[in-house]
C-alpha cells in the first residue's frame, strides 16, 4: 500500500534509462523507447497518453524504426531513422555522390568554358586569333 501512496504523491524513484543493461541491444534502453515510457508514466495525467491507441501507435513506430510522438524528434533525428530504415538505398546514394564528386566535369561550348560564344556569333578563339588575319587578307584583296 505504501507504494501506491508514493506513486499517488509523485514520490517515485526516477527510472535510470542510462544504466547499463547487458540483456539489451547496445546495453541500454534506446532514447525513443525511454521517451515512450516517460510519457506513459508521467505524473500529470494531461502529459500521459490520452488513449491506448496513441501508446500503441508510438510502440509500433518504435518497432518499425520511426520517430515516436513522445520524443518530439527534430529533422536530423528523423533523417537518421530514415537512413537506418533504408540502409541499402542510403549506401547506394552516398556511394553515387562520392563517385560523382570524384570525376571532373567537362565544359560544354555553351557553358561558358574556353570556347564560349559571343553575341556576334564568333567564338572567343576566333575573335582573338583569326579575325585580325582575316581583316589583313581582305585589305590586300581590295587593293
Amino acid at each position: 500500500m505504501e507504494v501506491v501512496w508514493r506513486v499517488a504523491e509523485g514520490r517515485t524513484d526516477p527510472l535510470d534509462f542510462a544504466k547499463k543493461r547487458a540483456h539489451l541491444p547496445g546495453d541500454c534502453i534506446p532514447d525513443s523507447l525511454a521517451a515512450v515510457v516517460r510519457k506513459a508514466m508521467a505524473l500529470e495525467p494531461s502529459a500521459r497518453y490520452q488513449i491506448v491507441a496513441d501508446l500503441q501507435a508510438d510502440i509500433a513506430a518504435y518497432q518499425n524504426g520511426f520517430a515516436t510522438s513522445a520524443e518530439k524528434a527534430d529533422a536530423w533525428k528523423q533523417f537518421t531513422f530514415f537512413v537506418k530504415r533504408n540502409q541499402a538505398a542510403s549506401i547506394g546514394v552516398a556511394a553515387a555522390l562520392v563517385l560523382s564528386a570524384g570525376f571532373p566535369r567537362r565544359s560544354s561550348p555553351r557553358a561558358g568554358g574556353p570556347r564560349s560564344y559571343r553575341p556576334g556569333g564568333h567564338s572567343a578563339a576566333m575573335s582573338c586569333e583569326v579575325l585580325p588575319r582575316l581583316s589583313a587578307a581582305q585589305g590586300r584583296l581590295r587593293h
